[in-house]
Order: C-alpha cells, then structure tokens, then sequence
C-alpha cells in the first residue's frame, strides 16, 4: 500500500481523533453484529 491515508500519520499528533473513531468502528460493528443475529 503507497498511498497512506493522512490521517493514519496524524494518529500521534491527535490520539484523541483515533480514539473516537476506534469508539465508532466499535459501535457500528457492535451494531451490524446484533442486526445480523437478530434475523
């Protein structure tokens, strides 16, 4: 992979930004694993 998204080498300047997409992705996966065992 060349091409890096930017705000993978901004992780160090801006943990906090990281932090709450990694709580984001954690919900929405939390999310879509629910619906998938609901049906």
């Amino acid at each position: 992979m060349a091409n890096i998204p930017p705000f993978l080498c901004n992780i160090n300047k801006y943990p906090a930004a990281y932090i709450i997409i990694a709580i984001l992705t954690s919900t929405i996966v939390s999310r879509l694993y629910q619906t998938i065992h609901l049906t």
